[in-house]
């Protein structure tokens, strides 16, 4: 049991003393640089997983609860509840409250959730102080983690399952380049867990939701390191959730699988000589990619009309602070939910990141005027032109024109599969 004394989900009409105050923002209508690298995911998984000076939340500590129970509440308050509703592609998170609630003190679950919410506290303006507190908690999650690993009981639990993911999402927070490592760490961690889980835990819902989660970081996580994923012990490998070969989700993640594998072949080429039968190889795997290329904008004309996003304003002139600009130069789009902003934006970063497979592919090659080749040149037109859609997609992440459309309850439940 735990103790008396649990984090709260705290309310505008709670005392004064205990009271957490959500303020939301007022957006109004005020260069990407030309890096190609993994960043671009990077910077999208890092929104999919935002902090809450995103969300303009404002607070007052109170002395008479502890800190991290109010980090908590408001953790939970502003993105687990958030979770639950209306935004499926973090529907894992729906669950942490009442596995949390569940879990004893000190439990690898608790500690790694308490570590999340306090980092997220210490994202806030004036809250900076916090973050060493969540450095503590977090070492503390990892030892825990640790042990629970050791132990044959805990192993492949949904507990220690989920400890990891939030061990990962604490990372995500921080974005710097040492928390990109060890992010990618918990989710090979988390990966080898859900492979040794096999498809039984595809018959409940709450560990069919961790697979999905593990499987979006993994897919993330193997692109970005140009490697293969490991192969999942079922007929259908990773896809064996899914049973339309039509749905948008189902092809974004074998187009996903498809740019991992090519992306490890193509990194093995780069080492070798220039070769006769390298040079041959590297062609097909051009030609390879060139063939996903066309698959993915196939992909991206048969969504739905409602997929479409819609834009409310336009921004003429790069913004003087950047850091603080909730938009980018360009139109500003907002879309029906944040499930198909999501989805799409995933769709964006595979596709530039085809683009750069491309690109280096050429490179490689060095044939001659290859700066010309329409290939090349098609190539630098779709990855630029992915990583502006995703800047001009990020206002709505940050809660730009939220409110003026409908959460569907009936939202299609195949999205939570990506």
């Amino acid at each position: 049991m735990r103790k008396a004394q649990r984090p709260q989900t705290f309310k505008h009409d709670s005392p004064p003393d205990t009271r957490i105050v959500i303020h939301s923002p007022i957006w109004t209508e005020s260069s990407s640089d030309d890096t190609r690298s993994p960043r671009v995911l990077e910077t999208l998984f890092a929104i999919t997983q935002l902090p809450p000076e995103c969300f303009g939340i404002s607070m007052s500590i109170s002395p008479s609860v502890s800190v991290v129970d109010q980090a908590v509440g408001l953790y939970f308050k502003n993105f687990v509840t958030i979770a639950q509703g209306r935004d499926t592609i973090r529907s894992f998170l729906g669950f942490v409250r009442p596995m949390y609630d569940a879990s004893p003190e000190n439990s690898p679950l608790c500690l790694s959730t308490e570590a999340v919410a306090l980092c997220a506290l210490a994202k806030h303006p004036g809250q900076e102080k916090w973050s060493g507190e969540a450095c503590k908690l977090y070492t503390k999650a990892i030892r825990s983690v640790a042990a629970a690993i050791r132990d044959p009981s805990q192993t492949t639990s949904d507990e220690t399952l989920m400890a990891i993911l939030m061990l990962s999402l604490y990372e995500s927070l921080l974005s710097s380049d040492k928390s990109i490592t060890a992010w990618s760490n918990h989710t090979r961690g988390a990966v080898a867990i859900v492979r040794s889980r096999g498809v039984k835990q595809l018959d409940h819902p709450r560990s069919l939701s961790l697979f999905r989660a593990v499987r979006t970081q993994m897919l993330i996580d193997c692109i970005r390191r140009e490697e293969a994923p490991e192969s999942f012990p079922s007929e259908h490998g990773w896809m064996t959730d899914l049973v339309d070969p039509k749905h948008p989700v189902l092809r974004l993640a074998n187009q996903s699988i498809t740019l991992s594998y090519l992306a490890d072949r193509a990194k093995v080429l780069r080492k070798r000589e220039h070769t006769r039968p390298t040079i041959a190889a590297m062609l097909r795997l051009l030609g390879e990619a060139g063939d996903l290329e066309r698959d993915m904008s196939d992909c991206r004309a048969c969504l739905p009309e409602d997929w479409a996003p819609h834009t409310i304003a336009y921004v003429h002139e790069v913004p003087t602070d950047l850091e603080s600009s909730p938009t980018w130069i360009g139109p500003v789009q907002v879309y029906s939910n944040i499930h198909v902003a999501s989805v799409l934006n995933k769709y964006r970063s595979c596709r530039a990141l085809c683009a750069e497979l491309t690109i280096n592919c050429m490179e490689w090659l060095q044939e001659t005027n290859y700066e010309l080749d329409p290939r090349y040149l098609q190539a630098r037109y779709v990855e630029q032109q992915m990583i502006d859609e995703i800047c001009y997609s990020i206002p709505f992440h940050l809660g730009l024109g939220v409110d003026s459309y409908t959460w569907l309850a009936n939202e299609d439940k195949d999205g939570e599969s990506i």
